[in-house]
C-alpha cells in the first residue's frame, strides 16, 4: 500500500523475466507478452482487491517488473505505454485501476522506460 496525493493505493507486482515472452501479438500465445500480462492480471485481482479492502484504499496499481530481454528490446517509453492502454481497456477494471511496466531500462534521452498507464497525476 502506498499514499500519494491524498489517496491510497493498493499495489501488486508480479514479474516477468521469461525470454519467451515476446510483442507484438506473437503467434504463439504462450509467448505473448500481452496475453501474458493479461492472464497475470485476471490471476492478481482478489490478491489486489483483498489489499483494497484492509487498507480502505481508493486505488490499485498493478505492476510488471519485465527484465525479458525480447521485450525490452522491442520497446521504448511510448510502446509500453500502448500496451497498457491496451491492457486497462482489455481488462475494463475502471478507472480507479492503474497498469505499470518497469524495465530498468534507461533510453536514448536517459529516461527510464518505466510507464504507469493511465498516468498518475
Amino acid at each position: 500500500m502506498a499514499e500519494r496525493g491524498g489517496n491510497k493505493y493498493a499495489i501488486e507486482v508480479f514479474h516477468a523475466a521469461s525470454e519467451y515472452y515476446r510483442w507484438p501479438n506473437h503467434s504463439n500465445k504462450k509467448n505473448d507478452y500481452l496475453n501474458y500480462y493479461l492472464n497475470s492480471a485476471r490471476q492478481k485481482r482478489a490478491q489486489l482487491d483483498a489489499t483494497i479492502r484492509k487498507y480502505d484504499c481508493d486505488k490499485a496499481l498493478l505492476i510488471c517488473i519485465t527484465d525479458s530481454q525480447p521485450v525490452n528490446a522491442l520497446k521504448t517509453k511510448n510502446g509500453f505505454r500502448d500496451i497498457l492502454e491496451n491492457i486497462h481497456n482489455n481488462l475494463n477494471w475502471g478507472e480507479n485501476y492503474y497498469f505499470g511496466i518497469i524495465t530498468g531500462m534507461v533510453d536514448l534521452s536517459s529516461q527510464a522506460n518505466d510507464v504507469i498507464y493511465p498516468p498518475i497525476e
